[in-house]
């Protein structure tokens, strides 16, 4: 899909307590809009402070309010194609855009056909779920009106187009920096730290030992549990090791009802290298480099630094 670009975008509340968003959005493909009392014929003729006097009648005696429904029902009505429209649906943003053309119903609602249909993912395909997006964009979910501008346009765009501002990406680079240049510090790290750390990262990603599986001396077996679950992992920590190593791990845990295993090693030999960061037999292969990025991830950076120094 090709880059999405918008003179101005709205949000739209479908619905009061969202009864519209089932149909709009997983059928009909429409913008709906209430304010059934609205006067359509008006409307359409762009009377709008008829409009704004019919609404001081019908829903507030202050002529600020009236005037700011009536603003909102204009915006619903003459609102080009090049305006891109959003919700919030399901944990999603919804976004999409829309034909001028209004629709009158029996039930005096309104609707407006979407071009193409509502869209929940950025034009890369990826889901723009609301736990991921600004508060300063989410916010708009607490708006007490129907329609109202959404002023943090340049971020939602950039959103849907799969970008990042210029200081997201630098900061991206420089922490890609620091984890490559972490890693040859990971890597050289006795391996009784190298233990240390592995056991400090397991407990910050949220899990506990339940029992030390067995030990010698460069090697341990450890039996973990997810502190928000009941999932059960597996996981085996060498100094040096090679595919017979992790072969060996393999069939070892091979039965057993761990969610997941890794397999990590201080240092790879030649022919256990193509298999870091990936999987053999459903064992998770971890080396340096995604122990470097963990160690920034769950802020170890300093406690790396402190033993390599």
């Amino acid at each position: 899909m090709s880059r999405i670009e918008a003179s101005k975008a709205l949000y739209i509340k479908l619905g009061e307590g969202g009864k519209y968003e089932v149909n709009c959005i997983e059928r009909d493909q429409t913008l709906r809009l209430g304010y059934e009392g609205a006067p359509h014929g008006l409307c359409l003729r762009g009377k709008w402070d008829d409009v704004a006097e019919d609404a001081r009648r019908r829903w507030s005696e202050d002529p600020g309010a009236a005037k700011r429904h009536a603003n909102q029902i204009r915006l619903f009505y003459e609102t080009g194609p090049d305006v891109l429209w959003i919700t919030f649906y399901k944990g999603l943003l919804w976004w999409c855009f829309s034909e001028r053309d209004v629709t009158l119903h029996s039930n005096a609602t309104k609707t407006r056909p979407v071009i193409g249909g509502w869209r929940a993912d950025d034009i890369k395909g990826v889901p723009l779920q609301i736990s991921r997006l600004s508060g300063k964009l989410t916010m708009l979910q607490a708006f007490r009106g129907t329609i109202c501008e959404v002023h943090e346009r340049e971020y939602l765009i950039r959103k849907i187009n799969g970008e990042t501002s210029r200081e997201v990406e630098i900061a991206t680079e420089a922490r890609e920096e620091l984890t490559s240049k972490l890693e040859p510090i990971v890597q050289n790290l006795h391996w009784k730290d190298f233990e240390v750390l592995v056991d400090l990262i397991l407990r910050q990603a949220g899990w506990r030992r339940t029992s030390e599986l067995g030990g010698t001396k460069e090697t341990l077996d450890l039996e973990l549990e997810s502190t928000v679950s009941d999932d059960r992992f597996g996981v085996q920590v060498k100094s040096q090791a090679d595919l017979k190593d992790l072969k060996d791990y393999s069939e070892r845990v091979r039965g057993r009802d761990f969610h997941r295993s890794y397999f990590i090693v201080h240092s790879p030999q030649k022919g256990l290298m193509p298999h870091l960061g990936g999987a053999y037999e459903r064992v998770e292969v971890v080396g340096p480099e995604k122990l470097a990025e963990w160690s920034v991830r769950y802020g170890l950076v300093d406690w790396v630094l402190d033993k390599a120094g």
